[in-house]
Order: C-alpha cells, then sequence, then structure tokens
C-alpha cells in the first residue's frame, strides 16, 4: 500500500492483529533514516488566522513566519517532519488546503517525508467534508487513523484527539489500538525510544485554551505506563511549554504560525513550566529532535524576526 502527500510515496506497511490480545489491524510506517541517529522535526498550529481571532489576538506576520518555517525545514537535514494539527485555519475549504501546499512545497521539493495529525481546525464548520479533504491529502488515514512511524529505533505514534469529533466505537478502539501499540513497541528490540505525538495538551498555561479532560483520561496513563515512552507532543495552546510528569515530559509545540496565545504566569499558572525564560505568550518554534539510543536531544528552533530566521533557543536531553 501507498501513502502519497504533497508529491512524495511512502510504503505503509499493515500487519493483521494476530497478537494474543486479538488487536485490531495495525497501521506502521518503517523508513530508513540517513545516519544511525535518526533527526526529525515537529510544528504544529501553521493555521492562517481567521478574522474572528483578530479580534482578541494579535496578529504578527503570521503568513509569512509559516512560510519562513517551512523554509527552514527543508534546510535542514531531516529524515522526516510531522505536524500535530491545526494545519489550515478551515479543514472544509478546498482553497486553505491549497494554500497549505504552496507553503508546504519546499518540503516537496526536497524530498522529506512528511506526516500529520488532524486537529480541530481540520474538522470546524464542516466537519464531514474537513476530514474528507483531511483524507486527500494524508490517504492513510482513511484506513489508519492512529498509526505508527518507524525511523530506525525510533518510534513516532500517531494519535487524533477530537473526541468532541469521534464516535464512542472509535475512541473506544482508539484506546484499545494504543494500549496494545505500545505494548507491542516495547517488546520490539529494533525499538529504544517513542514519542507520541496529538493536537489537544493534557497540561497546558495558555489562557485562550485549557488542558484536555480526554487526553488526560485515554492517553496519559498509557504513556506513562510504557516502558519505551519519552515524549508527549501536542498543540492546539500556540505557546511552547515543557512540563514533566514522573520520569516522561510533555511539550506543547503550538507556534507554527497561528495567532499566538497569551500564558498565565507566576502563581496564576496551573503546572510548572520547565522553560527557562519568562514570557507572557507564545513565541513561533518548531521542534528538532535526534534518537540516540534511549536518548532525545531537543532543541526548541526559534523565530528570530528580525533575521527571518529560526535558531536554537531551548536545548533538553530527554528522558533528564
Amino acid at each position: 500500500m501507498i501513502v502519497a502527500f504533497l508529491g512524495l510515496a511512502l510504503p505503509i506497511f499493515s500487519s493483521a492483529g494476530g497478537a494474543a490480545d486479538g488487536t485490531e489491524e495495525r497501521c506502521r510506517t518503517r523508513l530508513t533514516p540517513k545516519a544511525a541517529s535518526p533527526s526529525i522535526a515537529f510544528v504544529s498550529d501553521t493555521q492562517e488566522p481567521i478574522w474572528i481571532e483578530t479580534l482578541w489576538l494579535a496578529s504578527n506576520d503570521n503568513r509569512k513566519t509559516t512560510r519562513a518555517l517551512f523554509d527552514a525545514l527543508a534546510q535542514d537535514e531531516l529524515d522526516g517532519v510531522f505536524h500535530g494539527g491545526d494545519l489550515v485555519s478551515q479543514g472544509s475549504s478546498q482553497s486553505a488546503w491549497r494554500r497549505f501546499r504552496q507553503t508546504a512545497s519546499p518540503l516537496t521539493r526536497k524530498g522529506i517525508p512528511f506526516f500529520a495529525v488532524p486537529g480541530n481546525h481540520e474538522y470546524l464548520f464542516q466537519a464531514r467534508r474537513g476530514r474528507r479533504l483531511f483524507e486527500k491529502e494524508f490517504p492513510s488515514f482513511s484506513h489508519c487513523p492512529w498509526q505508527t512511524i518507524e525511523l530506525g529505533s525510533l518510534a513516532v505514534v500517531l494519535l487524533n484527539s477530537n473526541f468532541k469529533q469521534l464516535e464512542a466505537e472509535s475512541i473506544v478502539e482508539q484506546d484499545r489500538w494504543l494500549a496494545a501499540e505500545l505494548a507491542r513497541l516495547d517488546q520490539d528490540a529494533r525499538i529504544s525510544a517513542v514519542i507520541v505525538l496529538a493536537h489537544h495538551s493534557p497540561y497546558t498555561n495558555g489562557k485562550v485554551v485549557g488542558p484536555s479532560a480526554e487526553v488526560q483520561e485515554h492517553f496519559v496513563p498509557r504513556f506513562l505506563a510504557s516502558a519505551k515512552t519519552r515524549l508527549l507532543l501536542t498543540g492546539h495552546s500556540h505557546v511552547y511549554e515543557h512540563f514533566r510528569q514522573g520520569d516522561k515530559d510533555f511539550m506543547v509545540i503550538g507556534g507554527g504560525g497561528g495567532l499566538l496565545h497569551p500564558l498565565e504566569t507566576g502563581a496564576d499558572r496551573s503546572y510548572e513550566d520547565l522553560y527557562p525564560q519568562p514570557r507572557e505568550k507564545g513565541f513561533f518554534h518548531y521542534l528538532k529532535v535526534t534518537a540516540e539510543g534511549r536518548a532525545l536531544p531537543a532543541t526548541v528552533m526559534r523565530y528570530d524576526s528580525g533575521r527571518r530566521l529560526f535558531l536554537p533557543d531551548y536545548r533538553v536531553r530527554i528522558p533528564k
């Protein structure tokens, strides 16, 4: 089976659920990285601003910033790029997808594999049409609404956190699949570390959107229980944040070009943010991760608007 997006043709390897736990069909893609240590990037919330948002959030060359972001991704030596959702402002708009394809075209020209999970904007206004157009851009999503991408010793698990758009049966199926897939990865000697990607954040100090109780209930316990999971990445809140629970790391990476959100600070924060610099709102960024066995050195690439470049800002080695 072949999945194509932005002109890229990638093999999808599906295996029937013949395991003892009776798991349904699982979808996964195996890519061969350029080097022993795969290098990948994560971005989220690249949607163009919509007029109603500008009534309370300031715009700041958002479209130019997103174009600069994809230019930066294409210039890096990456084995893959992963998007955490809200790719476009309105998922049911063909013109919005057409503009996004143009913006992301540097990845096409470079031949960098590109994967995404849907955000709430992909379902905005006309949910069914939005889903169809998302599936047109990412054909594997129609039969693999949650899947695993393997790059050498690293696995990235893609999930759908739009619980209000999922039927009850689909929620149960995703829960069952996630538990079985993480158990499989824990037993797979080829895999040393696992990253989980979804759109809605279980923890955030953002003032515009709050933490997702559904992600806390359905994803976080399974993430924490897995032996090889290292990092849970989400967007939705247009900020960068870094949290730690036990020995596991959580990051919000919603700075892909959407209108930046304000943050609760000081005593008003609900969660301790490990990002070391004070700020009252989000900043434009993407996250670069290298897989080195169990360790995942990660760098937040922050946008310098004066130089129109994404430069290293915050480095952390996961696990700590």
